[in-house]
């Protein structure tokens, strides 16, 4: 009798656990990921109005939004998902550091460098996917490498992914 209680107890316990951790693994998820030396993220998923008043587009939704410092050594990175349907994708970057920082952008699973790009200490650059890809940038993992020849990486970075090519352009 007294065993009979184990293998229910535990049965029940099993259960409690793995049954959730099933249906959280499932579900869909946007996330930031980091593996810069110093990081903060602000993730959200916000819905917009019309762009300007009058503006018949329905409103969209940005999802993804995030920033963080990439900082520390010579070479860093940081990463981001596009979530499906959000390929339209605009970054923001303030290169703090004292020397140029060359930024690149790829996309882990196809291994497309999307663009690189040198920037001057103490300037910063916009990038906007619809320059490029009108279609907007595949879906999946990105990462963001930061590399300076003569000093340390400090980047403050941000950017969203959308689903509606208008809220890149601006």
């Amino acid at each position: 009798m007294k065993k009979s209680n184990i293998v229910l107890l535990s049965t029940a316990l099993a259960t409690a656990i793995i049954i959730p951790t099933i249906v959280h693994a499932n579900s869909p998820q946007i996330s930031v990921e980091s593996q810069v030396d110093s990081h903060s993220t602000d993730e959200n998923v916000e819905e917009t109005g019309p762009i300007f008043s009058g503006d018949p587009v329905t409103p969209s939704i940005i999802a993804n939004n995030f920033s963080g410092t990439a900082s520390g050594s010579k070479q860093t990175s940081s990463a981001f998902v596009v979530p499906i349907n959000y390929g339209h994708v605009k970054l923001y970057f303030l290169n703090n550091s004292s020397a140029a920082t060359t930024i690149s952008v790829t996309n882990i699973k196809s291994g497309l460098v999307y663009f690189t790009k040198q920037v001057d200490a103490g300037s910063s650059y916009t990038w906007r996917s619809i320059d490029n890809y009108s279609n907007g940038m595949q879906s999946g993992d990105y990462t963001v490498t930061y590399r300076s020849s003569s000093a340390n990486v400090n980047v403050n970075y941000s950017g969203f992914a959308s689903n509606n090519i208008k809220e890149v352009a601006n």
